[in-house]
């Protein structure tokens, strides 16, 4: 059986504007960091600026940080960068995201 690790990722861009966050979800993305989480049944809401989801199936918080890290640089601004795994059985709560 094959289990799938899940992160969640927080960034903030010290003195960051809208076109830092901007370019760092370009970054992200390209490194294949998602802005949105979905329900079970597949409705995809969006994640609050400067927060990412992951999932890898062999990939570690530290190794998650590091690309992270290196995407945030990328935008010129000095990141503050939180991982978040969530093991089995761990579930998120939300309230006031947009669906998108």
């Amino acid at each position: 059986m094959t289990f799938i690790n899940k992160f969640i990722i927080r960034i903030e861009l010290w003195g960051g504007g809208a076109t830092d966050y901007r370019h760092l979800k370009e970054y992200m993305e390209q490194e294949g960091f998602l802005q949105t989480v979905s329900t079970p049944n597949g409705c995809a809401y969006r994640l609050p600026t400067g927060e990412f989801y992951a999932e890898s199936i062999r990939q570690q918080p530290d190794y998650i940080r590091r690309v992270a890290r290196e995407a945030a640089y990328r935008t010129g601004r000095h990141p503050a960068i939180l991982v978040t795994r969530l093991d089995s059985g761990d579930s998120m709560s939300w309230e006031g995201l947009l669906t998108g």
